[in-house]
């Protein structure tokens, strides 16, 4: 009886070779698996970035206001309202002469790219981009670089939304800290704006602008802060934060000054209704978004802040629907290479 029990589980017994195809097929799962997730990892990265440096704490989702900064032929800012379907695209003078981030001074926009450029670790891109948010007051969610097409962006941008095909030799000679997913949602989306709810305005052609000489005899355009401000708002508030009309409370937790007024302008340039500024006991290395969850909420959460799995102890309060609490993340953004 034992004999033939044996020779019973003998046979029962896997075949080292059937253990070894067994092996293989899950190696090559595992492995098929590694890629898969690899890839659509890399469908959230920065497609081709052109700089050193990348600035990109969260993605477009699609849900907002997205607005692109071009440096082609000229330099534009490409907004996209998903809800109201309409595109907005304003093009700026070289000559426009801007504070530029990181401590440059003041410089014409035309040369930001390659001051950037000029630096140890290149940052042309990153610079460009910061110094229109900074100075226009708005959200900039990305960039793209094209110096090699001749013709200009705004031809190039009819022929992308004619032919969204095209997008694939476009993507070939930019280069865009958007990730795949943020470009074609975007350029896809473009396809289906109404001609008549596409704007093309050029700031060089407004009452805000003039001319001024610099010291060196070089001729530049200045720009009337204030102006500025009410222009920006009349064509890129977001709809949807200005219909919600929130009451949003900001507070510097940080010892810099100036950076929750800052803060304040980029909100009411969105459509925002900012009721009060202060200072804050408390000091905070990361920025967090409280308050009332909403649309309002959601955008300024991805603009400025981190998801916390507890609110941090001794925080200010506040009546404010929605509280915004700055810390020195956001200082370094704008003061740290």
């Amino acid at each position: 009886m034992k004999r033939s029990a044996r020779r019973k589980f003998k046979k029962n017994k896997p075949s080292k070779i059937f253990i070894g195809i067994v092996a293989l097929v899950i190696l090559i799962c595992l492995i098929i698996l590694g890629k898969s997730i690899s890839f659509i990892s890399s469908l959230n990265k920065p497609l081709s970035p052109d700089s050193a440096v990348i600035y990109k704490p969260t993605n477009w989702n699609g849900r907002g206001v997205i607005n692109t900064a071009i440096l082609a032929d000229k330099n534009y800012i490409l907004s996209f309202n998903p809800y109201q379907k309409s595109l907005l695209v304003l093009k700026i003078p070289d000559e426009t002469y801007l504070s530029v981030p990181f401590n440059f001074g003041k410089w014409s926009l035309g040369s930001v790219y390659k001051l950037g450029q000029s630096e140890s670790a290149p940052m042309g891109a990153s610079l460009y981009k910061k110094t229109l948010e900074e100075n226009l007051g708005i959200p900039i969610n990305g960039y793209i670089i094209d110096q090699k097409d001749k013709q200009s962006f705004e031809k190039t941008l009819e022929t992308l939304r004619q032919n969204p095909l095209e997008n694939i030799s476009f993507l070939r000679k930019v280069k865009t800290d958007l990730s795949f997913l943020e470009y074609w949602k975007l350029f896809w989306s473009l396809k289906g704006v109404r001609f008549d709810k596409v704007k093309i305005l050029d700031l060089g052609d407004s009452d805000l602008t003039s001319w001024t000489i610099l010291r060196d005899g070089s001729r530049v355009i200045s720009l009337d802060q204030d102006e500025l401000d009410n222009y920006i708002q009349k064509y890129f508030a977001d709809s949807k934060i200005t219909d919600e009309g929130l009451s949003i409370g900001v507070y510097n937790t940080t010892d810099h000054s100036g950076l929750a007024e800052k803060a304040a302008r980029l909100i009411e340039n969105m459509g925002g209704r900012v009721v009060f500024i202060a200072n804050s006991k408390s000091h905070l290395d990361q920025s967090i978004v409280l308050g009332t969850k909403s649309y309002t909420f959601d955008i300024l959460n991805r603009i400025f802040g981190q998801n916390l799995s507890s609110k941090p102890q001794n925080l200010d309060s506040s009546r404010a629907d929605i509280n915004l609490f700055l810390g020195e993340d956001y200082f370094m953004k704008y003061n740290s290479k």
